[in-house]
């Protein structure tokens, strides 16, 4: 009962002072401090003031947290009972649709401390002061804008299955046989899967090419003709690929047959002949390809046994071919 006196008595002493001071609020602080002043508007949050022994200055404010009590000029007063603030609630990181489940518990944070405030101040016609506030808060980004783990794509075929025709010339490395029939022109086909480093392809190739074998003496008359064919499977290496070119290197080997008809006449007589043979063949190769344009030179090498001394005789040539391939 005495406190509640003593209590009642207080306040009505405040209200005195308040009412003997008509020109002026008082703003009583949690703590019984006591601020003379002009009250310049009241938020959810803040008291917008100035002292009221420095009208002419700017500003301030005080936290409603802070204030127990304001007694305005005509003796009317205001209490002001401050909440507990809530607990938080902890956050959980939200899925994304290309991650799997994952849950993580955030910690509580802190609250953060005010931010500095500059006032810019323009006087009215009413005499009161309009101020604005600017303040930069840098919030660091949540673990949601953080961006996800590059994923390695798997590399697919730059060219892949092609199919593709050949033509070019062909030079005979022996010098008899290209004495016979000269270089000619040789044409083909092929097929092969063309990967990122290496390609596989297999080939056919045909040269065929007519030849005066005897000219000279008492011939009258002598022709020739000679087909060769290979069927050959390469290897290559690519050094530099792209979905549109490549340069390639490599060698193979494969089968070659050659078929040579000759006919002569002297005396009144004409007599012919033919043989077939067939032997195995090597070859190495240097090409590039810009599609779908191929442009390959291939050495190759064919070693035929000669039927009638035995010798080994290499009717190996070099091809330079151009080529289209899809």
């Amino acid at each position: 009962m005495k406190t509640l006196t003593i209590t009642l008595l207080s306040l009505t002493f405040l209200l005195l002072i308040s009412i003997g001071s008509s020109a002026q609020s008082t703003i009583v602080q949690n703590d019984k401090n006591q601020i003379k002043a002009q009250i310049i508007e009241i938020t959810s949050e803040v008291i917008k003031y100035k002292p009221y022994d420095h009208l002419d200055g700017p500003i301030r404010n005080i936290n409603i947290s802070e204030v127990f009590m304001v007694i305005y000029e005509n003796g009317k007063f205001e209490t002001f009972n401050q909440e507990k603030p809530k607990p938080q609630t902890p956050v959980t990181n939200v899925q994304t649709a290309s991650e799997p489940t994952v849950t993580t518990q955030l910690p509580v944070t802190q609250p953060i401390s005010p931010t500095p405030v500059t006032y810019n101040e323009t006087p009215t016609n009413s005499g009161f002061v309009n101020h604005s506030s600017s303040a930069n808060i840098n919030s660091k980004p949540s673990a949601s804008d953080e961006p996800l783990p590059a994923t390695t794509a798997v590399e697919s075929p730059k060219i892949g299955w092609s199919f593709g025709a050949k033509i070019g010339g062909y030079v005979p490395t022996n010098k008899y046989f290209k004495g016979i029939y000269k270089p000619g022109l040789s044409y083909g086909l092929n097929t092969g899967y063309w990967g990122n480093d290496f390609a596989i392809e297999a080939e056919w190739k045909n040269y065929t090419k007519e030849g005066n074998p005897y000219e000279y003496g008492d011939v009258d008359h002598s022709s020739s003709k000679v087909s060769m064919n290979w069927y050959n499977v390469s290897l290559y290496w690519l050094p530099y690929s792209s979905s549109t070119s490549c340069i390639y290197l490599g060698g193979g080997l494969g089968k070659c047959s050659l078929k040579e008809s000759a006919e002569m006449s002297a005396y009144d007589e004409t007599i012919s002949g033919s043989e077939n043979i067939s032997t195995w063949a090597y070859h190495s190769t240097v090409g590039a390809r810009f599609k779908p344009i191929n442009i390959e030179l291939m050495a190759a090498f064919v070693p035929f046994e000669n039927t009638y001394t035995g010798d080994e005789i290499d009717y190996g040539g070099v091809f330079v071919t151009f080529g289209v391939f899809f």
